[in-house]
């Protein structure tokens, strides 16, 4: 995310210091935010949810509705929760794809691919229209009249699969996700597109391995322990700074695939740094412009609690009602955990140890980008 977003949402406060190893990150994110929700019916609640967060807005409603139904032990038909996971697919690919045809481009000097991202961003819309014209899979928990009509989306899923190639791959997605790893630095270094550009720039200053960290993820099986410490007093805490069993954790297109081969294969030769996060977003991309119709198993969580792997990580929301109001809402975003004063993004920081400020800015911005918060950030370079 640029540093320009809008102060209402919070920002970080990211101060590295090269010649000390030394990195600290501030947060002013309004983590209590989803007491918002307390008081308001579900009704207002679902209505509220997209508004409050326009970042991974759909992703928050999907969580939101999810978390409701099993508070209130009802379940949507077959076809809504299909609609709910191909809508936060679209989403994830939609902000993926931002990062690399619109962002991407300017940390190496190369012009932002608007008119592809323009043509790619329309076929996501009307995917959208085409799935809930009338905006309810997320509106009404466990809506049964409504119907996905996989056929009418076929076309159009294609058409935008295919633009993602040609946009982002600059050739077929399967054969791309099949390169072993001297495959993918070929490519990194000869293709014209503005992904490959920015790992060809990092692979020409021998920046592979800047940031190299190991860290913990977050594992996948964690509903009955975070129902338990969202509906506990202690949970303000958490949420600001959370940690599993002791240690920070990361989350996000990293964590989800680093069982990938390649990126085993680039973790082995240069570490778990800047190449290899960046290699995570453009396998993601393939992925998930190609299983986007996919059916995927309902998620099983405990009563009042949902948790979804949105774009930057995972998000968990907590609710408990009392008749037709809540009485409760906590939320958990995954910026808490990649950004802790301890966690991942100042992990991979502390490598930044360029001997010129301007250089040491660069290193660290394609560090934070790399994790990318899901709000904006200040970021203080410390003088030598």
């Amino acid at each position: 995310m640029s540093p320009g977003r809008s102060a209402i949402e919070g920002r970080l406060d990211i101060r590295v210091a090269p010649k000390r190893a030394a990195v600290s990150v501030l947060s002013t994110r309004p983590t209590l935010a989803s007491r918002l929700f307390e008081g308001r019916t579900i009704d207002e609640t679902l209505k509220l949810m997209p508004l409050v967060f326009n970042v991974c807005g759909q992703a928050q409603s999907v969580a939101a509705v999810r978390a409701i139904e099993s508070a209130i032990g009802e379940t949507p038909n077959g076809d809504v929760q299909h609609a709910r996971v191909i809508l936060q697919r679209l989403e994830t690919l939609r902000e993926h794809l931002w990062r690399v045809l619109f962002e991407w481009p300017e940390f190496c000097g190369g012009e932002r691919a608007n008119a592809s991202l323009g043509r790619i961003t329309q076929d996501v819309q009307a995917l959208k229209q085409l799935i809930d014209p009338e905006q309810m899979v997320c509106r009404w928990p466990g809506l049964q009249r409504f119907a996905l009509n996989l056929d009418e989306l076929r076309p159009l899923a294609e058409h935008l699969r295919q633009s993602v190639a040609s946009q982002v791959f600059g050739g077929d997605i399967a054969t791309w996700l099949h390169h072993d790893q001297d495959a993918f630095l070929a490519w990194a270094d000869t293709s014209p597109s503005p992904a490959a550009q920015l790992l060809k720039f990092v692979r020409r200053r021998a920046w592979e391995s800047l940031g190299n960290a190991k860290m913990a993820t977050l594992p996948k099986s964690v509903e009955r322990e975070l129902t338990a410490i969202l509906s506990a007093e202690g949970a303000d805490v958490f949420v600001a700074q959370p940690t599993w069993k002791n240690q920070t954790r990361e989350t996000g297109p990293s964590a989800r695939q680093a069982a990938h081969p390649l990126m085993k294969a680039i973790g082995r030769r240069f570490g778990n740094g800047l190449l290899w996060r960046l290699t995570a977003r453009l396998i993601e991309i393939a992925e998930l412009s190609s299983v986007l119709l996919d059916t995927e198993k309902p998620p099983r969580g405990q009563t009042g609690f949902a948790q979804l792997e949105a774009a930057r990580g995972r998000l968990c929301h907590y609710v408990e009602l009392e008749g037709e109001k809540v009485s409760r809402y906590r939320i958990l975003a995954p910026t808490e955990w990649n950004f802790h004063p301890s966690g991942v993004a100042v992990r991979t920081l502390t490598s930044v140890r360029a001997a010129d400020e301007s250089t040491a800015q660069l290193q660290a911005r394609l560090l934070v980008h790399s994790i990318d918060p899901c709000v904006g950030y200040d970021l203080h370079i410390e003088e030598s």
